[in-house]
């Protein structure tokens, strides 16, 4: 049953929930449900013949008009969902491996399982299948997808698609030594069986001269997917182009021990490495995984920079694996190396959140390991942190300007190709030109003067009332939409229309720092060129002029942007990223020993201090209110700078050799010596004054702990299931535990332990515990230090409860540690607990602040069915000032 629309990145929007869901309404009858997208606003059931498993949804034109829709609303307007049921019969007991193809997730009856989104042969289910008849439930939101269901062969398979779920360095030949550009490999290692956990994995080498070591040996749950780490070294003498060993992995399950032997395939260079498309590298990551990167040394020594050589830090687009491939596009530098980081994955997080933090632990890796370079070159090689040149193409695009808005203080030049700005002007949410330099908060103030004229927000009147809606199927003047936000259109989210434009607000700011086109003003000062295709239909041009208007108009330069836009030019040709005009602006702008001058007056910006760095030396720490932008306005004279905050509670100057920073500041009139890390500036309510160490810390909210709830998948992450419910309550949230982990390990190669609450989780990892104090032990161990009460499954917030049978929560709290973070995931009942599945944010783009109750309508309602949400405050309380409530309305 399909098309039904669906938001981009929109959670809990199911048109059919409020009808009582797929699995209740009648099948395969004639009954109609309403469809947005559909000729008459009404579809019905369809049937589908499979083709070795495939399904392909045959559209009729006259009934859906794809071009009309994505005429006016962009790529986002023909995006769509639908439901897919049919029945298989089981002749005996049987285990299967199940692979899904272009599906997020399958039910097989009431059991959930991960879908290969992309169609790359990442990731598979193990599921166990008594005789007799099962059904399948499949949401999709394209027009071919399928299932295949194949009886298990082995208990154990590394996953080796594509080489995109492998971490394996390169070799370099030297002086008749031959050594890894890293230590570090990771195998992605895959329990097919559905019913018995595998323990004690060890693997071992089978090459004399290769060595590993390993220090975990982890256990990995029926049908989960986990990377296992082991570190090598090479005592090799030469190696041909390509190097293969094999090693042995070995495994406990159902008390018995087997092993298998695995080919690891590598490249091998021989110094210098200047015709090289780009080495691999591999480091490990925020969460204990490994990840690699690609990189390129530069041509010659670095000698004349005390710290070594300038960095060209590059970003690839959607798709694109940061391999040889698109280190090839890449011609080595002079005086700089080239780094080309992965995004942990070929789509990975949009360079948000996860992606962000990989890209930054790839440059530490970089510039504190140069791998690739001889040990006694070394001293000859360095690469110099603090002298970047931010670039990339598409997505990629996107992170350049994200990451240089974020991290001013170390960019020499800025460098994007065919890049998006934000979600929300690339979906598009909206066109407005004031919006990329206006404060969230003001804009929710800004939107409510006209609320009062979208009667979408007025629909519950006329439950009940006779309707007739008439309008033509070719209308290209008023498509099938409601008010002006969606017929620009602002976006397509199907609860936006029942949902309170204060609510809006909280939701949205939790992806507020996701736009580097709020800290535009970093940019000032610095050299910029924007690239791009006059025909690029993939990343409008408009995006690339907008940046590129407003960094003009910041800097009172009508000139200061270069501008290459090709004309006729679509969004990808040979050399968009290192065409003449681009490799000039590497070469002028690489070579610099300094950064750019800092201008006399500079605004420092941040939305999340978790997320950005610093401007002109000043870090924001802490802000005052959560849900608000923080800026410090600044007037440089002499040795005391004039400082003006706005909603700032802690800020302080990094130490970068890089930088300058004044012998005093000037807040009104107080003036105060200027201080380093950990010394900061603290607002006591009444005025400011210095703090001398960060033990603040350990009671407050701070960059590792503040959130929003996305955060917690930004470390290391251990999962807890509650086991103090009935076997099937157990069972169920063992289920969700292993959705999560091997949702995780599919989008980002994470590397998740999944424990029960009878075990004892480690120290320093973020804690995901799935079940409330009633029906988990380490939730009720932990308790107190939850902001959220709870009277048997029932949650209450600011001493309101939240009891209506099928509610969920899904909320964030303070860690075991001061710099770790904890999160509940819980339901009034069952169904609730589903609805606080829905609402975890695996994917970048998706609008989770730190805390949602989703009510009994949310599955259809969108976030118009959030009954609650909004942000803790610096002390993991309540606050009114940034938290939303409301009945159950509908």
């Amino acid at each position: 049953m399909a098309p039904f629309p669906i938001g981009t990145r929109e959670l809990g929007a199911d048109p059919l929930e409020a009808f009582g869901g797929i699995r209740n309404i009648p099948r395969a009858d004639s009954s109609t449900y309403p469809s947005d997208l559909y000729f008459g606003s009404k579809v019905t059931w369809a049937t589908a013949k499979t083709s070795a498993g495939q399904v392909t949804v045959q559209w009729n034109s006259s009934m859906v008009n794809w071009d009309l829709i994505t005429e006016w609303a962009g790529s986002a307007g023909g995006s769509f969902q639908g439901w897919a049921v049919g029945d298989i019969l089981v002749p005996s007991d049987t285990k299967y491996t199940l692979y899904c193809w272009s599906v997020s997730s399958v039910y097989i009856d009431d059991e959930l399982f991960v879908g290969d989104r992309y169609g790359a042969g990442m990731i598979s289910n193990a599921v166990s299948l008594p005789a007799g008849k099962h059904t399948f439930y499949v949401p999709f939101t394209s027009s071919t997808w399928g299932c295949a269901l194949s009886p298990i062969t082995s208990p154990l398979s590394v996953i080796t698609a594509g080489d995109e779920m492998l971490a394996i360095p390169d070799l370099v030949s030297y002086a008749n030594s031959v050594f890894f550009t890293s230590p570090y490999i990771a195998l992605s290692l895959f329990n097919a069986d559905p019913l018995e956990i595998m323990t004690s994995i060890t693997i071992s080498s089978k090459n004399p001269f290769i060595t590993i070591q390993q220090n975990e040996f982890p256990s990995i749950l029926p049908g989960q997917t986990r990377p296992v780490t082991f570190m090598v070294t090479s005592e090799l003498q030469e190696c041909a182009a390509k190097f293969t060993f094999n090693v042995s992995i070995s495994f406990t399950q159902s008390g018995s021990t087997s092993s298998m032997e695995f080919p690891i395939t590598t490249n091998c260079y021989s110094w210098p490495l200047s015709s090289v498309g780009g080495l691999i590298f591999t480091f490990p990551d925020f969460d204990g995984s490994i990840q690699y990167a690609a990189f390129k040394p530069p041509l010659y020594p670095c000698t004349a920079y005390p710290r070594g050589c300038s960095i060209l830090f590059t970003l690839h687009g959607a798709g694109v694996s940061s391999s040889s491939f698109w280190g090839s596009f890449y011609q080595p530098q002079n005086y700089s190396w080239v780094l080309l980081p992965t995004n942990r994955r070929f789509y990975g997080f949009d360079w948000q959140g996860p992606g962000l933090k990989n890209a930054l632990g790839s440059l530490r890796y970089l510039v504190g390991n140069l791998p690739g370079i001889p040990v006694g070159l070394k001293g000859e090689y360095g690469a110099d942190e603090f002298r970047l040149i931010y670039a990339g193409h598409s997505m990629g695009g996107h992170g350049c300007w994200l990451m240089s808005s974020h991290f001013p203080d170390r960019a020499l030049g800025v460098a994007p190709a065919s890049g998006w700005v934000n979600f929300p002007l690339y979906v598009p949410y909206f066109t407005r030109n004031g919006i990329s330099l206006t404060d969230p908060y003001l804009l929710q103030i800004l939107d409510f003067s006209i609320a009062h004229d979208s009667p979408d927000y007025y629909l519950p009147h006329l439950v009940g009332i006779p309707t007739i809606t008439r309008f033509g199927s070719l209308d290209d003047n008023v498509p099938p939409w409601v008010n002006f936000p969606l017929y620009v259109p602002y976006f397509t989210r199907n609860g936006i229309s029942l949902t309170d434009p204060y609510l809006l607000q909280i939701l949205d700011f939790s992806i507020a720092h996701d736009s580097p086109d709020y800290y535009l003003p970093h940019l000032v000062g610095i050299p910029t060129i924007t690239r791009f295709g006059s025909l690029d239909d993939n990343v409008p041009p408009y995006h690339m002029r907008r940046m590129g208007r407003l960094i003009d108009q910041l800097s009172r330069n009508a000139t200061w942007t270069e501008v290459s836009e090709v004309p006729g030019a679509g969004h990808w040709w040979n050399d968009v990223v290192d065409g003449p005009p681009m490799q000039d602006f590497f070469n002028r702008n690489a070579i610099q020993p300094n950064l750019p001058p800092l201008p006399t007056q500079f605004t420092v910006v941040t939305m999340n201090p978790s997320s950005s760095e610093s401007k002109g030396g000043i870090k924001i720490l802490q802000l005052e209110v959560l849900n608000r932008g923080g800026y410090i306005r600044v007037v440089r004279n002499k040795d005391r700078w004039n400082l003006y905050p706005q909603n700032v509670r802690r800020f302080s100057f990094v130490s970068f050799p890089t930088l300058i920073s004044p012998g005093q500041i000037q807040i009104g009139k107080t003036v105060l010596p200027a201080v380093r890390l950990p010394a900061h500036y603290f607002f006591n309510g009444y005025g400011w004054e210095v703090r001398g160490d960060q033990s603040w810390m350990n009671e407050e909210r701070h960059a590792d702990t503040y959130g929003p709830f996305w955060q917690i998948i930004q470390g290391p992450l251990t999962i807890i299931y509650g086991t103090q419910g009935s076997s099937d309550e157990t069972a169920l949230r063992r289920n969700y535990a292993l959705y999560i982990a091997n949702t995780l390990y599919y989008k980002g190669k994470y590397q998740v332990d999944v424990l029960s609450d009878q075990s004892t989780p480690p120290t320093t990892s973020n804690l995901l515990l799935i079940g409330g104090p009633s029906t988990n032990y380490m939730s009720l161990k932990l308790s107190d230090s939850f902001p959220v009460s709870f009277a048997g499954r029932i949650p209450s917030i600011g001493g309101i409860t939240f009891g209506d049978p099928g509610t969920g929560i899904l909320f964030l709290s303070r860690g075991t540690q001061w710099n770790t973070l904890l999160a509940v995931l819980e339901g009034v009942d069952e169904k609730g607990l589903g609805k606080a599945l829905g609402l975890f944010p695996l994917s970048s783009g998706v609008t989770m602040p730190d805390y949602a109750v989703a009510g009994p309508n949310w599955g259809w309602a969108g976030s118009g069915g959030l009954l609650a949400a909004g942000y803790w405050d610096n002390h993991w309380n309540y606050s009114y000032a940034s938290s939303y409530t409301t009945l159950n309305l509908y």
